[in-house]
């Protein structure tokens, strides 16, 4: 493993899939790699989490011991992190984040869901990139 776990070649090739698709000019996403290279900010992206996941996160944290780490979530998990940080909490835990079709948008009310007045809810995927 490198020394960030994602060496640069690997995360620059995944940024420059998303920034062509993006209209994007790879020189402005080879600048910014460069520049959190060079910084004291480490950055470890986990696209998916698993026990394989957890272990990686576990020795990185070990091996920089980190004073802050932010952790990206859904806005509607806010209220859950004074659980996520209590010191009762024990991993692993995990946040499944669902859209309800309060307004019946879709018109899926009642179909998914066992009556009208219900809201259909939704499971979001959104990939990165191709693979």
């Amino acid at each position: 493993m490198s020394d960030t776990y994602l060496n640069a070649a690997t995360l620059k090739k995944i940024l420059f899939e998303i920034g062509t698709s993006l209209g994007i000019d790879n020189s402005i996403i080879d600048s910014k790699v460069s520049n959190v290279k060079k910084s004291e900010v480490k950055f470890l992206p986990i696209r998916h989490h698993s026990p394989g996941s957890t272990i990686l996160v576990q020795k990185w944290i070990e091996k920089y011991e980190p004073k802050l780490i932010l952790v990206e979530g859904p806005v509607l998990a806010d209220d859950l992190i004074k659980y996520l940080i209590d010191k009762k909490t024990v991993p692993p835990v995990a946040i499944l984040s669902l859209y309800a079709d309060i307004n019946n948008t879709f018109g899926l009310n009642g179909i998914l869901s066992p009556d009208v007045s219900i809201p259909a809810k939704f499971e979001s995927y959104y990939p990165f990139v191709s693979y």
